[in-house]
């Protein structure tokens, strides 16, 4: 029974130990530098689309942004703040009523044009709506 509860503390310990050092310090915004425009270009209007649904999101400079998804079983409109990580290219929304935090949405690539966006292996590309 010792030997159990050993094991089960030292799990605990090392689970602990990692949640600690994995977390960072969110609250700071990264400054854009000269070599990364990623968050220039991220301002403006995005738009997904398939058959069966259209996804938009506005992204604005004081770090506010609006999404939009429509489809024929769903609708859903929000608005919130978000943050980008220029040292990991990670972008992260937050819900004005917080109850939809979608974690880390990796920006693979950004151009005048097009906008894609990484999560959990999957991958969409939007357009710049005009």
């Amino acid at each position: 029974m010792k030997t159990f509860r050993l094991i089960g503390m030292t799990l605990l310990m090392v689970m602990l130990a990692v949640n600690f050092t994995a977390c960072s310090d969110d609250d700071e915004i990264e400054k854009i530098t000269s070599e990364d425009n990623t968050l220039q270009l991220l301002v403006g209007s995005w738009e997904y689309k398939d058959d069966e649904s259209v996804e938009t999101y506005q992204f604005n400079a004081d770090y506010s942004y609006t999404y939009s998804y429509k489809s024929l079983w769903d609708n859903q409109d929000e608005k919130g703040t978000y943050r980008y990580y220029s040292d990991r290219h990670i972008l992260t929304l937050v819900a004005e009523d917080d109850t939809n935090y979608y974690g880390a949405l990796a920006i693979v690539e950004v151009s005048k044009d097009k906008l894609v966006l990484a999560c959990d292996g999957n991958a969409w590309e939007y357009i710049r709506k005009k």
